[in-house]
């Protein structure tokens, strides 16, 4: 059976920057109230610092990361938090001590020391455990080259000080949100559903409807990708539901992919062309699009009824599930028909192909709906659980993010040696908080992260001018942290692109201004000023020095990984077979890798057309990749878990051919992958040329993947009553399950080659 490749997606315009800025300050429901519950749990935690006797800048900064909606503070998560500032003191005090007195080993570990935190502890998958160790470590090594003296007793304080800030933010985190984070994804995830199923229902009346009716609004864009991929990243944080990460990911690629279609089929409805061929294939249509609404609402359901700790079945015991495959073959039989017959003769060639793109678009949504919620959460659980203890493997990506962090902040560091100044002390802080996973975000992020550090900057100036020498109690220190950081929690609960605008307004003006205490001498406030802007220049310059990165470049990397991964669990023809426990590392490796590119895919929207990459066919591409992933890792573990008798000449010659085309499949995405890969700049002459190369490799033609599978049915048909009838019946269910892998195999890498192909060569 042949897959119609899916309707490519709409590109919307990307809004300006001052229609993008009043978006993110419209006013939604809650967002005053949350914005004034983290102004009030940044100034607690600095009241009770301020009380205890340590006026850092580390417990209201703290406080207002761990309160921000991506990160998590829970009283589990609390411990492991504390107990990392205290090691993180120990080590620090020891190792700066005896350190400073060998200046020439100084910079070397000081490198070394935040390379490792920085690769452990990014401040994409754990900032508030980085903030736990890197502010004992860098008062140690900064404090340290100043007052040696003095040094343990600063050590002392900043981890105090984020004790106080990451305990005030746990407390005032369970009382705004108490609520279990993989429940509120699940949440989000069922009104994603709801919204596709009332999105399919009208456009699809719409579109099928007798006569043409203008809708002069344009209907809002649906995704919610954005927000699921925080959520997603919380319940990663939690640690608590390790085994729904995998189930969680493929329902946010289901959820943005549905959205998608059904924005792109909004489109078409739109168009006005003639309804003839509309209303010759609506009986068709009708059986598809009910098929369709039954697997989104199952879909919905099972997210709805969704509980922590428990599993749920969409569908009861005996169900039948939805065969999208019946309903897609009587439409295509039916184009088929009209096409022979002539009765498409006098349609236009407008509304043909506006009919074609919208069949293809239903056709893209039933292969993302094509396992009911049961068995692909019971696919990728049992995929995603370990068999095992074994050591993790060095992960390039985040060793080359970890070694530009850690040569920022050395820069960084050996500025304020050079300077021979305590007051520049905040210099070493901002390439942690700045810096993410690829140099192209990190690059377009920086114009908004710049206006926050100096807008924070400014006013902390203003207030240490005009207001401080006015200050003389503590409250009235309290308000005036309130009246700053109120606002900026308001910007930074907005949309991805101005948020960090907020959160470094509160950073710089906490550093600038209330380093160790409120300073009324605009002197030090300056020394902050330049420390802050040094700093992130360093940063900039160390992402730009060590191998450029862009998460477009990252996305194809991680495709190239997952298909040669795919590969190997499909060894030649007379190699050894793997074990099962080879095969099931092999497919626990692929389904790990949806994350990172869901992540990355996020991350790559911020570069926009810098990096390279159509954003949206990767994250239908990764749903796809895992899929076919997991049923080539079912194939090899049930060869050798059940090992079956020789095969005749014709049945083996019919299996090979199949697993050769497939692999030939492979092998083509693979070079393509791979020829595209490059560190070159987007727009260089190095990266025209991997494209040009990649572009050669799309245009040759696929192997024929159905034909030899239909060969293999007929071969395997005409066994059944003689050879395979002695089989024993393990050896024959093994085998009967490895052709139902196989031909959903066959029917999903013509969609993972056309969504790699949009995913690598955008506009090809």
């Amino acid at each position: 059976m042949s897959v119609v490749p899916a309707v490519p997606r709409q590109i919307h315009p990307t809004p300006g920057m001052i229609e993008s800025f009043w978006a993110d300050l419209a006013p939604t429901p809650g967002r005053w109230r949350r914005s004034a519950f983290m102004g009030l749990g940044t100034v607690t935690a600095l009241v009770v610092a301020w009380s205890l006797q340590v006026p850092s800048f580390a417990a209201p900064v703290a406080a207002f990361f761990g309160l921000l909606p991506s990160n998590v503070c829970t009283w589990r998560k609390l411990p492991p938090r504390l107990a990392l500032t205290a090691a993180g003191a120990i080590l620090g005090i020891t190792v700066a001590g005896v350190l400073v007195q060998l200046p020439w080993l100084l910079l070397p570990t000081f490198f070394a020391g935040v390379t490792l935190v920085a690769y452990f502890c990014p401040i994409t998958n754990a900032p508030l455990e980085l903030l736990a160790l890197l502010y004992p470590t860098f008062t140690a090594f900064y404090v340290g080259v100043f007052d040696p003296p003095g040094m343990p007793t600063a050590v002392g304080e900043i981890s105090v000080a984020y004790a106080v800030g990451i305990v005030t933010a746990t407390v005032f985190s369970r009382l705004f949100a108490p609520d279990d984070t993989a429940a509120t994804l699940a949440s989000a995830l069922a009104a994603g559903f709801a919204c596709a199923r009332a999105r399919l229902d009208q456009v699809t009346a719409r579109f099928t409807a007798e006569r043409f009716e203008a809708i002069r609004v344009e209907a809002p864009i649906s995704s919610q990708f954005a927000r699921d991929i925080q959520l997603l990243e919380r319940v990663r944080q939690e640690g608590r539901y390790r085994d729904d990460v995998a189930f969680l990911c493929l329902a946010v690629v289901v959820v943005d992919h549905a959205l998608t279609l059904t924005d792109t089929m909004d489109v078409l409805a739109r168009h006005d062309v003639g309804r003839t061929y509309r209303r010759l294939l609506a009986p068709q249509l009708s059986v598809l699009v009910a098929s369709l609404d039954d697997a989104l609402r199952a879909f919905e359901e099972e997210a709805r009824g969704r509980r922590p700790r428990e599993t749920t079945v969409a569908t009861q015991a005996g169900a039948r599930w939805p065969d999208h495959r019946e309903a897609i073959a009587a439409v295509e039989s039916q184009q088929l028909a009209l096409r022979r017959t002539g009765t498409l003769a006098h349609v236009d060639i407008a509304e043909e192909a506006n009919m074609d793109a919208f069949v293809r678009a239903l056709v893209s949504l039933a292969d993302s709906l094509h396992l009911s919620p049961a068995e692909l959460r019971e696919r990728v659980t049992t995929a995603a659980r370990p068999n095992g203890v074994a050591l993790p493997r060095i992960d390039p990506y985040a060793a080359r993010y970890g070694v530009r962090v850690g040569l920022g902040t050395t820069i960084a560091y050996l500025i304020g040696i050079v300077a021979d100044t305590a007051d520049l002390f905040n210099i070493l802080w901002h390439p942690a908080f700045l810096a993410v996973a690829s140099h192209g975000a990190t690059i377009r992020r920086a114009g908004t992260r710049f206006i926050g550090t100096a807008i924070g900057c400014v006013v902390a100036i203003i207030a240490t001018i005009a207001v401080m020498p006015n200050i003389s109690e503590l409250p009235a220190l309290a308000v005036l942290l309130f009246a700053v950081t109120m606002p900026s929690a308001y910007l930074a609960l907005g949309g991805p692109r101005f948020s960090y605008v907020g959160v470094q307004i509160v950073v710089a003006f906490v550093i600038v201004a209330l380093a160790e205490q409120a300073h009324a001498d605009v002197t030090t406030a300056l020394w902050r000023v330049y420390g802050t802007l040094l700093d992130t220049a360093a940063l900039f310059l160390a992402f730009r020095v060590v191998a450029p990165d862009y998460a477009g470049r990252q996305l194809v990397a991680r495709f190239t990984d997952v298909v040669r991964e795919m590969l190997q669990l499909l060894p030649q023809p007379g190699s050894a077979q793997l074990t099962v426990a080879q095969a099931a590392a092999a497919r626990q490796r692929i389904l790990a890798t949806l994350p990172d590119i869901l992540r990355l895919a996020d991350e790559a929207r911020a570069e926009a057309f810098a990096g390279g990459v159509d954003t949206q066919a990767a994250i239908v591409a990764g749903g796809r990749a895992v899929r076919i992933g997991y049923r080539i890792a079912a194939i090899c573990g049930g060869r050798s878990a059940n090992p079956r008798p020789p095969l005749s000449e014709p049945l083996q010659a019919a299996l090979t051919s199949v697993e050769t085309a497939i692999r030939a499949s492979l092998e083509l995405a693979l070079r393509m992958l791979q020829a595209r890969h490059t560190m070159a700049r987007p727009g260089s002459r190095g990266y025209r040329r991997a494209y040009a190369a990649a572009s050669a490799l799309a245009e040759q033609p696929r192997p024929d993947l159905s034909g030899p599978l239909s060969a293999l049915e007929r071969t395997i048909d005409a066994a059944r009553s003689t050879e395979l009838a002695e089989w024993p019946p393990a050896a024959r269910g093994a085998l009967v399950a490895e052709i139902e892998h196989l031909q959903r195999i066959v029917e999903l890498l013509p969609s993972l080659d056309h969504h790699l192909t949009q995913t690598i060569l955008p506009g090809l």
